[in-house]
């Protein structure tokens, strides 16, 4: 979220390597205009975060003075609206509803303050960067929008007050970032066999685990709708308070709503309460329950720890930690590649004279799949293969290109024919091929350039030569050039399994970083992509970006190891969050972070390295 808001600022200047230098360091400040009374507060958090206290409306105020106070008092932490709500007439208090939507913004200035007693007006200007709906859904605003709000005011026996404000919470950049982290949402997959994240933005605080719980209950959000379920449903009457501990446990209490559920029903509950009230700082546990008394689950104690249910991790969905174990080419047959090891597979794959192009190894380790080296067949056969185990699953007069298993066991192949076909997508079930639709904004011919799975089966990211769709935050964009970083929703049947079509795609806007030469997208964790860049001058590095938008981060945007002029060509990552990535280059080395979070070789000769998908 820092980059991306400092991004989004310094785009409007010249873009070089100085002020992107500057952007790590120049951040838009906490208002301390009006009288703010900042308050250690009590606990374990007196370091992290700073209570601020605004005051309110001054005796004799200008209007001005009125409306830079009611900017101020936006900004209380713990978040309230309770002394920004004194800066407006008694029936504007009431009917003012900040919940709707909440706005980031880097400046903001007065202008046009006209007074004629007993009315006036206030001109507000605003520098916007990105906006929260009401869910907390990050929209950003790709290159800032200066946007002129009018505030009447009126004069009261208090004092000059606004009768018009805003349905909004404005928030300067700097107490964004201070106070507000990002945060996934569990929901199922419509197999019920893996969480699917759903990220929003919450204000830190006491009020977190509940906010959290609250979003979880109120079902996925409106990208996800239809392709991620919940335990309960969004309709039902389910009231929820979910306040932590000192103990560490957070203390889930439902209404009588869920006092019906079945004991499968209790247990996935249970899965996405503890998945996502396990990303607050301090939680080490999660108890249920329901109308006053425990919510049992068959077979789980009563306090949930937070490494509970990992067998529904988005990240791993066959649960077997395979995901870890990288693989690659070497002199055209596979290897399990280790940090001082590499070792052939056993059969068919790991035969001397395979001259495979490209493979995928399923999380479950029961498949591979691979190109041959002109890459106009894909062959599929069992992790430990005789010749005979092997069966060719499509074949094409193009090229072939990322093979990927996703977790319902089919297999996804870019198939590119000639310039006037461009690229498509082959989804390969069992060997039968079906080639899904266009994506909207996607012209027929535009080169796919390559595309990444996520592990929980419900996104898939794509690098494109050209867009003409929408983008993250619904802003409108002229045509642009790629490669564009796009995310899009796999549409799956009745069953979750066999894929229907994508849908919902939308452009990350990166134009305030200066990324560019994106390449070998990757899901470093459940809702965020690496990938491979380039920052003006300097050699293509790693960035992490958000699949909402909200930040870049890595390379020197981040003040991170430098991967030195190496030829950077392919990238991979576990999809565990954490999990550092491996890079491979030109030569067919590789490259990972070492101890001193330097980049270090630890392998060569090896091409196209992937963990098990």
């Amino acid at each position: 979220m820092r980059t991306r808001l400092r991004a989004a600022e310094a785009a409007l200047r010249v873009l070089t390597g100085l002020v992107l230098a500057g952007m790590v360091s120049g951040c838009v400040s906490l208002p301390t205009s009006g009288s703010v009374e900042q308050v250690p507060p009590r606990g374990a958090e007196v370091d992290v975060l700073v209570q601020v206290v605004p005051s309110g409306p001054q005796v004799g105020a200008t209007p001005a003075e009125v409306v830079t106070g009611f900017l101020t008092a936006n900004e209380a932490f713990p978040v309230s609206t309770s002394v920004a709500r004194d800066f407006l007439t008694p029936r504007a208090a009431e009917r003012w509803d900040p919940g709707r939507r909440t706005v980031v913004y880097t400046t903001s200035s007065l202008a046009d303050v006209q007074v004629t007693a007993p009315r006036g007006s206030v001109g507000l200007r605003t520098l916007e960067v990105a906006r929260l709906d009401t869910r907390g859904t990050y929209h950003p605003v790709p290159t800032g929008r200066s946007v002129r709000r009018t505030l009447d005011v009126v004069r009261t026996d208090s004092g000059w007050r606004i009768s018009d404000p805003p349905s909004a919470l404005l928030l300067s950049a700097g107490y964004f970032e201070e106070y507000f982290r990002p945060h996934d949402l569990y929901f199922f997959d419509p197999t019920g066999a893996a969480l699917v994240p759903d990220p929003v933005w919450l204000p830190l605080g006491d009020q977190l685990t509940t906010d959290l719980a609250e979003g979880l209950l109120a079902g996925p959000t409106r990208w996800l709708r239809g392709q991620a379920v919940t335990t309960v449903s969004a309709k039902a009457d389910v009231r929820v308070s979910a306040p932590l501990g000192t103990d560490g446990i957070v203390d889930v209490s439902l209404s009588e709503a869920v006092t019906g559920l079945s004991g499968s029903q209790r247990e996935r509950l249970s899965a996405q309460l503890v998945w996502t009230l396990s990303q607050a700082s301090g939680v080490e546990g999660v108890q249920v329950s329901a109308a006053g008394a425990p919510l049992a689950v068959p077979g789980v104690e009563q306090v949930q720890s937070t490494a509970s249910w990992q067998e529904y991790d988005p990240s791993d969905p066959a649960g077997l930690g395979a995901r870890t174990q990288l693989f690659g080419v070497r002199q055209g047959h596979v290897v399990a590649v280790d940090a001082d090891a590499m070792t052939r597979l056993s059969g068919w794959w790991g035969g001397r004279q395979r001259q495979l192009g490209e493979i995928s190894v399923e999380a479950t380790l029961d498949r591979v799949a691979g190109t041959d080296r002109s890459r106009q067949l894909v062959r599929v056969g069992p992790y430990t293969s005789e010749p005979g185990d092997i069966s060719t699953w499509y074949e094409t007069d193009g090229t072939l290109h990322d093979p990927q298993w996703d977790r319902t066991g089919q297999l996804w192949v870019l198939e590119r024919t000639s310039p006037a076909k461009g690229t498509q997508l082959v989804v390969l079930n069992a060997g039968r091929p079906t080639a899904l639709p266009v994506l909207g904004g996607l012209p027929p011919a535009v080169a796919v350039r390559s595309f990444a799975l996520s592990a929980d089966g419900a996104r898939i990211a794509l690098l494109v030569d050209r867009w003409t769709g929408r983008w993250r935050g619904g802003v409108r964009e002229p045509p642009v050039r790629g490669p564009v970083l796009v995310v899009a929703r796999v549409v799956r049947g009745p069953s979750g399994r066999i894929v229907r079509r994508l849908d919902r795609a939308y452009a990350v806007p990166m134009r305030g970083s200066g990324l560019a030469e994106l390449a070998a997208p990757a899901w470093g964790g459940p809702s965020q992509l690496s990938l491979l860049g380039r920052l003006v001058d300097e050699p293509v590095q790693v960035y992490r970006v958000a699949i909402d938008g909200s930040s870049i981060e890595g390379g020197i945007l981040s003040g991170e190891a430098v991967l030195g002029p190496v030829g950077a060509v392919d990238l991979t990552a576990s999809g565990v969050t954490g999990a550092e990535p491996v890079v491979g280059d030109r030569r067919g080395r590789l490259f990972a972070l070492d101890g001193e979070a330097d980049w270090a070789q630890f392998a060569e000769n090896v091409r196209h390295p992937r963990y098990p998908d």
